[in-house]
């Protein structure tokens, strides 16, 4: 200010949605700038026509979202148990294929019993 007086503050600056954000209902996204940009973001003599161009919407890939409490839209309620999930990602962090080989064998029927058989 004039008087010299250092005024603390932010602000989000929000694009659209991603998938992810949308499969949560929300219409709007914050930026999110990929390490390239930051330093460019904020450099002074960065022209303004280049900061525009990184005012875009981020990968869904760089994000996932859980479920959590309820509770956590009450302003009275405090505690990281707050932030814990309470049910499973939003988007699948992993597949998971099931490989199972089952062998039957009978009595005296071994796999070293069989190997001997077919040398």
């Amino acid at each position: 200010t004039s008087t010299g007086e250092v005024i603390k503050s932010f602000a989000i600056i929000t694009t659209a949605a991603n998938a992810v954000l949308r499969k949560l209902g929300h219409h709007r996204s914050p930026l999110i700038l990929d390490k390239e940009n930051e330093r460019k973001w904020l450099d002074v003599s960065t022209p303004l026509a280049e900061i525009t161009t990184m005012l875009v919407t981020p990968p869904a890939e760089w994000m996932n979202a859980y479920p959590l409490s309820p509770e956590i839209k009450n302003p009275r309620a405090t505690g990281m148990h707050l932030l814990k999930p309470i049910g499973e990602r939003i988007v699948p962090e992993y597949d998971y294929e099931i490989y199972q080989e089952l062998e039957m064998f009978g009595m005296g029927e071994t796999r070293a019993r069989k190997r001997k058989e077919e040398e």
